[in-house]
């Protein structure tokens, strides 16, 4: 996943939820951006958003179980 990608999903959680991304977040997000490919985690994005989440925080840790079961399911197919 590129920079610019990962901008815009840190943008989007910005502008969406007035939520901040930074600390602990950012180094966890960063985590999976680069476990991932672009597609993965703007797909994360698009389920969330299908699933209309208000409260920053939890709409943060839907996001981040979305993507970590992503990494999870390409690390047992990597095992086979």
């Amino acid at each position: 996943m590129s920079y610019r990608d990962a901008e815009y999903v840190i943008d989007f959680f910005m502008n969406r939820y007035e939520f901040r991304i930074t600390g602990k977040r950012l180094s966890s997000a960063m985590n999976f951006f680069t476990k991932l490919d672009a597609v993965d985690v703007f797909d994360a994005v698009d389920v969330l958003e299908e699933k209309d989440i208000d409260d920053p925080f939890s709409a943060w840790k839907y996001f981040c179980g979305i993507c970590w079961n992503k990494v999870q399911q390409r690390e047992d197919e990597a095992l086979f």
